[in-house]
């Protein structure tokens, strides 16, 4: 009994390290020094006994198990994802997505500055200027995911429909964040906002966005699922994480671009859409990210996307929900006071209320399954 709470012991704080050090790359671009081979080869109990917060229960469970097979292992098998996957809880699951995704941009970081790697793949670079193949390379490392990576796909596509139903699944948005990620940079969001970077940067981020959503549609929308279920959970949450407030801002900027770069240009067409899309169910969310419309869309506290007004009023209400959290408040008010600043820079259009609307409808509540042919391409 000793032996297996210093190995809880262990492994928790392993555990907690490792995490910390996966945001710290994801949130702040600093790459961690520790990593998941380091954590002990086997979980510390089995996941019945692990999850155990009455000591008699615990008790009890530990002498009955003592003839039950050995503990799994830490070391996640991707070829076997939604199998393993499905037998974790949330706090285990959400450390295996957050060391798989570190794991993937550090190598994708790694060999994008390879000049081994970028010798080999100038010949399949078609249509760019010999100079500037360097740089396209450094710029598209779905070349990498593609080729590297395929797996990792499915063990992000298995998450959402294999997952427990558990409370703190159900609150946490990591597996959002991470999905978002890694097709739109951190970097690339950060100069859109333009909270930090020159005019010049902005307009080179804001051109790369409009580039990146335009050609590859359905990719696009399943981010903006994926920054809705955000949005929305966080919104509704009193009492953030400590990794919440920045994923909260990912969100907000990720929704901002594209209501403004896909948004606004399509309801300028003449033949945008007028029906407004409610996205219920699965089925009903996997048919829009595979087909849209991109207009007429609904999001929870802030209204109908409509490119221009509504830009304002997701500012708005962003500022205002980051002003009353409690938790973490002094970075929430950073992050408040950035969001103010970005939108006393930009122009009310006559007619606009200052504060975001109350209330509005979901626009999607339920995960879907990756649509057949969806593009790996990020945007970086």
């Amino acid at each position: 009994m000793e032996s297996l709470a210093g190995k809880r012991i262990s492994y928790t704080a392993n555990s907690l390290h490792l995490s910390l050090e996966c945001l710290q790359l994801i949130l702040f671009d600093r790459q961690p020094i520790f990593g998941q081979h380091e954590l002990p080869k086997e979980f510390p109990c089995r996941q019945s006994l692990w999850c155990r917060r009455d000591a008699d229960d615990f008790v009890h469970l530990y002498q009955s198990d003592q003839n039950l097979p050995p503990t799994p292992s830490t070391q996640l098998d991707v070829k076997k994802s939604s199998e393993i996957m499905a037998g974790m809880d949330a706090y285990r699951r959400n450390l295996s997505m957050l060391s798989l995704y570190s794991e993937e941009r550090l190598f994708l970081d790694k060999m994008s500055y390879s000049s081994i790697w970028k010798s080999s793949l100038s010949s399949q670079v078609t249509g760019v200027p010999v100079q500037e193949q360097a740089t396209h390379l450094i710029s598209t490392p779905s070349a990498l995911r593609a080729m590297m990576f395929q797996s990792m796909d499915e063990v992000f596509v298995a998450i959402p429909t294999s997952a427990k139903p558990d409370y703190i699944a159900a609150r946490d948005v990591i597996h959002h964040v991470l999905c978002l990620l890694r097709l739109v940079s951190l970097h690339v969001l950060e100069s859109f906002s333009g909270w930090q970077g020159e005019e010049a940067e902005v307009d080179t981020s804001t051109s790369h966005m409009k580039y990146w959503m335009e050609n590859n549609a359905s990719s696009a929308r399943k981010c903006l699922w994926h920054a809705v279920c955000v949005f929305s959970t966080l919104k509704a949450k009193q009492k953030f994480a400590c990794h919440d407030p920045l994923c909260f801002l990912i969100a907000f900027f990720y929704i901002w671009a594209f209501d403004t770069l896909v948004v606004a240009s399509e309801l300028e067409k003449p033949q945008a859409s007028t029906k407004e899309v409610r996205l219920l169910d699965t089925r009903e969310i996997q048919i829009w990210i595979a087909e849209g419309p991109n207009t007429q869309l609904n999001l929870v506290g802030v209204g109908n996307l409509t490119g221009k007004e509504s830009s304002l009023r997701l500012l708005a209400e962003v500022s205002q929900i980051f002003s009353k959290r409690k938790s973490w408040s002094g970075l929430c008010r950073g992050l408040g006071s950035a969001v103010d600043q970005i939108l006393r820079k930009q122009p009310t259009p006559q007619g606009v209320p200052e504060v975001a609307p109350a209330t509005a409808t979901v626009l999607a509540t339920a995960p879907p399954t990756a649509p057949q042919g969806d593009s790996n391409t990020q945007v970086a």
